[in-house]
């Protein structure tokens, strides 16, 4: 097996992990944001990594950023005659309904470069008014006048009949880059597939031209995760720059499921806090997807992993507003300057400084990258906001863990609670370079009395990239009655649609070995979807045990309806094993810290000297080199047979 190497590109670190002779090699530096090959060419360096002959996985933030920044290319939007307002009417629903004052939404689409053409495909698949030759000529005329780089075509009911959208697409693909509906999202509901293929399109050039870069300087083979927890080939990725969107959160996941299983735990809550944002999950044997996910203000009808995202970050800011009400988030002091107490020039207060100030983040060790805390510039940074709240520094910085700890918790409960299960079930399951600081204090808020803490927690995005295998999706839409459906009617769409999906994988020399098949289901007359994988069981009664559990309430049977079927076809990948951990006599603190509300000074470990079925009783603090633990009393961990940490709520709950 050829060395491989796991790249999570983040908003404040850049995370790698190097797969060599069956065991990991780690490694953490700051990002550089304006330019992300940068931290990835010397993060390769550091390792000491052959470009020519490694296997490279990355994920990558460049299509999320440029959408949040608003940087993408100059895009035109091309549909049928009548249509051009599309994008700007969307489904007429209101994000601050009740708001006397709301805030106008950004207009990234613009109106001059919406583009009517004649031209109709009728409800049933048939041409009703075909596109005249002379139109296309003049619409490339008019496209290379705006100077357009991307375009976006989204015709009526391509997804049954798609030769006036290939029409289109081969008169310009030549000079510019072309997404068609009929090929990035194929399904019903115009509004929602054209806006998935416009952000393809704004999204794709400034994806494509970093993807190629970075290729051209690792020159060996490199996939991209994407947010469906599949990866491609770069090539192929940077042409489906929409499907990248939670490219390195997918990483996390990938990784938290294979864990799960390997160590007993069926229902896990993640929670993977970096150093911009936190995202949150839920396994429950397997991880949920989603067609209905939203980043920024742009509905993703896209399938991908069901991540909610939250701006609570070791980088989150604290900030007073007007009225003396304390915020955190969701602004980040990023990589540059970042917290105050890297040292670097930043000077507003955030949570890792809270944590550094409050003592659960010892300054006495340096980090994998050389960082070493600056414990005097986090306490200046503190004082601002203590003195505006006329309240010590600790008691500040309290005030700013337990907010940032109030938004993780409703971050979890809107991924399970509002899907209908009790997070009372779950073992939390933290990692991000921050997780650990937060894990027990949110476990108790939610009720959940286990936390699973694994190994490389600070790195297990780019880790969990290494262990996705390469995927191609494809789906088709259906609209009709479960009970109107005939005896081979599914297995012939199967069929064609693992075709189709084995054929995109050849195309870029992958074979498949592996597939799997999803139905989107509704009772009729419903606008949402429940996603059940396909298998021999009775599907209706499936459906309707899932719609009780997420809505409180079922329906006929007869009602039922079949919306989208899905097919992923697999190239899975060698299963990479691990050491188990360390055996032996248990260890020592290296160090006693004094840390906030707690008389005693607190026992400090690290954690690569922990030895299988070692217990820490809290509190005590575990350091690693991408990322620390802080176990509260009240809590007991113990090291398992493969170097996680398991830990177990001892008191607290009545």
């Amino acid at each position: 097996m050829p060395e491989l190497v796991g790249i999570d590109t983040g908003g404040t670190f850049t995370d790698f992990i190097l797969y060599k002779n069956g065991s990991f090699v780690t490694y953490k530096i700051p990002s550089t944001p304006h330019a992300p090959e940068r931290a990835i060419l010397a993060g390769l360096k550091h390792l000491n990594v052959a470009l020519d002959q490694t296997h490279f996985v990355h994920g990558t933030t460049v299509a999320t950023n440029a959408l949040l920044e608003g940087k993408g290319a100059r895009t035109a939007f091309i549909t049928n005659l009548g249509l051009k307002d599309l994008l700007h009417i969307g489904r007429q629903t209101r994000s601050q309904l009740y708001s006397l004052c709301p805030q106008q939404a950004r207009q990234l689409v613009e109106h001059t470069l919406c583009l009517e053409l004649e031209g109709r495909i009728q409800a049933d698949g048939t041409e009703l008014t075909p596109i005249l030759d002379q139109q296309l000529p003049a619409l490339k005329k008019k496209l290379q006048a705006e100077e357009v780089e991307a375009v976006a075509i989204c015709m009526l009911f391509s997804f049954l009949n798609d030769t006036h959208e290939l029409a289109i697409e081969q008169a310009l693909q030549e000079d510019m880059f072309v997404s068609r509906s009929s090929q990035i999202l194929p399904e019903q509901r115009e509004y929602e597939r054209a806006i998935v293929t416009w952000l393809n399109s704004y999204l794709g050039p400034v994806t494509q031209r970093y993807l190629s870069n970075l290729q051209s300087s690792l020159t060996s083979t490199m996939h991209v995760m994407q947010s469906d927890a599949t990866t491609q080939p770069a090539a192929s990725a940077g042409k489906q720059a929409v499907r990248l969107l939670l490219s390195g959160p997918a990483g996390g996941v990938v990784a938290a499921t294979q864990i799960a299983k390997d160590s007993g735990h069926s229902k896990l809550l993640t929670l993977d806090m970096g150093g911009t944002s936190t995202d949150v999950s839920l396994i429950d044997e397997q991880p949920r997807y989603t067609s209905n996910a939203q980043v920024a203000e742009f509905p993703l009808a896209i399938t991908m992993l069901d991540i909610h995202t939250i701006g609570a970050g070791g980088g989150s800011i604290a900030r007073l507003d007007e009225a003396g009400v304390l915020h955190v988030g969701p602004e980040s002091a990023g990589a540059q300057p970042g917290p105050a107490c890297y040292g670097l020039g930043g000077s507003q207060a955030t949570i890792t400084d809270a944590n550094v100030v409050l003592g659960r983040l010892p300054v006495s060790r340096k980090w994998s990258s050389g960082l070493k805390l600056d414990l005097a510039a986090a306490r200046a940074a503190l004082k601002i906001i203590a003195d505006e709240m006329n309240c010590t520094q600790e008691e500040a910085a309290l005030g700013i863990i337990q907010l940032a700890n109030a938004h993780m918790v409703q971050a979890l409960r809107v991924i399970s609670i509002h899907r209908g299960y009790n997070p009372a079930d779950f073992s939390l399951f933290p990692f991000g370079g921050a997780g650990g600081l937060h894990m027990c204090a949110i476990a108790k808020e939610l009720g959940i009395k286990t936390i699973l803490v694994p190994v490389n927690a600070g790195l297990l995005s780019a880790q969990g990239m290494l262990m996705a295998p390469v995927g191609q999706m494809m789906s088709k839409s259906v609209c009709q009655l479960w009970s109107a459906l005939g005896n081979n009617y599914l297995s012939d769409i199967f069929e064609q649609l693992q075709h189709d999906a084995k054929q995109q994988l050849a195309d870029v020399n992958i074979t498949s070995n592996r597939d799997s098949q999803w139905l989107d289901l509704r009772y009729r007359g419903q606008s949402s979807v429940i996603s059940l994988q396909w298998s021999e069981e009775d599907i209706p009664s499936r459906f309707q045990e899932a719609h009780q559990q997420r809505y409180g309430f079922s329906l006929a049977d007869n009602i039922i309806e079949l919306v989208t079927v899905r097919v992923w076809a697999y190239q899975d990948i060698p299963e990479l094993t691990s050491m188990p951990a360390r055996r032996g006599r248990p260890a020592r603190p290296v160090e006693f810290a004094s840390v906030a509300d707690i008389e005693s000074p607190v026992p400090v470990y690290l954690r690569d000297e922990l030895v299988s079925s070692q217990v820490l009783t809290g509190p005590c603090i575990v350091l690693d080199d991408s990322g620390t633990l802080y176990v509260e009393g009240d809590w007991q961990a113990v090291v398992t047979e493969h170097g996680h940490i398991h830990l177990q709520l001892t008191a607290g709950y009545p």
